[in-house]
């Protein structure tokens, strides 16, 4: 069993039937879509979204083609997939091998570029700096980004002040990378490049016996750890915050459904705001549920009458389910797919006031 298929059987096994191998295969390889988002949170996956995506597309068909010859799952007869008892099984064995790392989430990091940005800009800056404070002998950049170089080159200290910039930013790595475990954070350190030597690549840094995408994810998992802390204590991480990108998004919320939420808080109703932006009502609804996920203070009870949204994880949680015809069914007549989507997207909040 590789990192690849225990992935995938765990997102099938989350998604309970409700979704197809292509939604498994967007969520892991980090498509960028309403559906995606929204699965990311309402089935309790959003860590694992985008883990893959530094694999080919193509690769993780070819996994997914693996595990239907093995008979791990079974697909319907609108193709969505489930876990076979084989398997469960497979997935049961592969959780004793394999842990997602503890800092790592993907929805938040990775899905947005979020952990690229500041990964080539802090790699290619202490390359530089390390260079420049030996020579001034011309050097072949880690990072081939134009964008990136770009920003280094405007942000890269004058000569009297290199060393100070280096000492503080060697000072927060280090008070950072000490509270991880030590074969983790020396996976960052052993990536970077400096005047004397050259980073080295996963496949360098994946031991014996070890899986590649485990060492990737581990690597991964710093970045978010630092960016996680930077983020929270900009003051008290001055250098390291400098590398955080400065648009940053702290929704996921897509472009498109953010345009819908103007539009919303102008007073605007569903209806005229599909009008306007020539789209369909449904795709309005998705915004809407996204809006509810991922966006403070917004909740199902501004859409759907409280009473109802209370009704519905009632009904929800008494079948143990999060099928939507199935809960369609067993409300009967005057609930729509809207109203049973809204509420189970607000259950988050349910569960945070218990």
């Amino acid at each position: 069993m590789d990192a690849q298929k225990w992935l995938m059987l765990t997102v099938i096994r989350q998604f309970c039937g409700q979704r197809s191998m292509n939604g498994v295969i967007y969520l892991l390889h980090g498509r960028r879509s309403s559906q995606v988002i929204q699965d990311a949170s309402l089935f309790y996956v959003l860590p694992l979204t985008a883990c893959l995506k530094h694999r080919y597309k193509e690769e993780l068909y070819s996994v997914k083609n693996e595990l239907k010859k093995e008979e791990a799952y079974i697909e319907d007869e609108k193709g969505r997939v489930s876990l076979t008892d084989y398997g469960s099984d497979l997935l049961e064995k592969a959780n004793s091998q394999f842990v997602l790392p503890v800092h790592f989430n993907g929805g938040k990091y990775e899905l947005n570029g979020e952990a690229d940005w500041f990964w080539k800009r802090l790699s290619l800056f202490i390359q530089s700096l390390s260079v420049r404070l030996k020579s001034s002998t011309p050097f072949i950049p880690v990072q081939y980004d134009s964008k990136v170089q770009h920003w280094v080159k405007g942000c890269f200290p004058e000569k009297d002040q290199r060393k100070n910039v280096a000492d503080g930013l060697y000072k927060e790595l280090y008070t950072l990378l000490e509270n991880m475990e030590d074969e983790v954070a020396l996976l960052f350190v052993r990536r970077l490049t400096s005047w004397k030597r050259t980073g080295e690549t996963i496949s360098q840094l994946t031991a014996e016996n070890k899986d590649p995408v485990m060492t990737y994810l581990s690597f991964r998992s710093v970045i978010h750890y630092l960016m996680d802390q930077v983020t929270q204590k900009k003051e008290a991480y001055p250098h390291l915050s400098l590398f955080l990108k400065e648009t940053r998004k702290t929704s996921l919320v897509t472009n498109t459904a953010e345009e819908t939420y103007r539009l919303l808080k102008q007073g605007y109703s569903m209806g005229r705001i599909a009008s306007k932006r020539n789209l369909k009502k449904s795709t309005i609804e998705d915004h809407i549920i996204e809006i509810i996920l991922f966006t403070p203070g917004v909740h199902a009870g501004q859409f759907v009458d409280p009473a109802i949204v209370e009704h519905v994880l009632n009904v929800a949680e008494e079948l143990n389910t999060q099928r939507l015809k199935k809960i369609k069914d067993a409300l009967g007549e005057g609930y729509d797919y809207f109203t049973i989507r809204a509420s189970l997207a607000s259950r988050h909040e349910r569960m945070s006031q218990r």
